[in-house]
């Protein structure tokens, strides 16, 4: 079971990626080290943004409220 993350903490991990990612290579160097400050996975920071990206309209794809709907279904 996946254990469960503070919800201000994965929006200052979102947030910090949005303002910053253009500062480094690519944006799973910046994922890195945005969760190393916040400790928390990598990959999750990753998969963060990459879901506030489809949500602004920035990328194709299911937005956060059409995956709760599925969800609760």
């Amino acid at each position: 079971m996946p254990k469960r993350i503070d919800p201000k903490v994965k929006e200052r991990c979102v947030q910090q990626m949005l303002d910053h990612v253009s500062e480094y290579p690519s944006p799973t160097a910046a994922a890195e080290a945005v969760a190393k400050r916040n400790g928390v996975g990598a990959e999750t920071v990753r998969r963060w943004y990459l879901q506030a990206q489809v949500d602004r309209g920035q990328r194709h794809g299911a937005a956060s409220e059409e995956l709760a709907e599925t969800r609760d279904r």
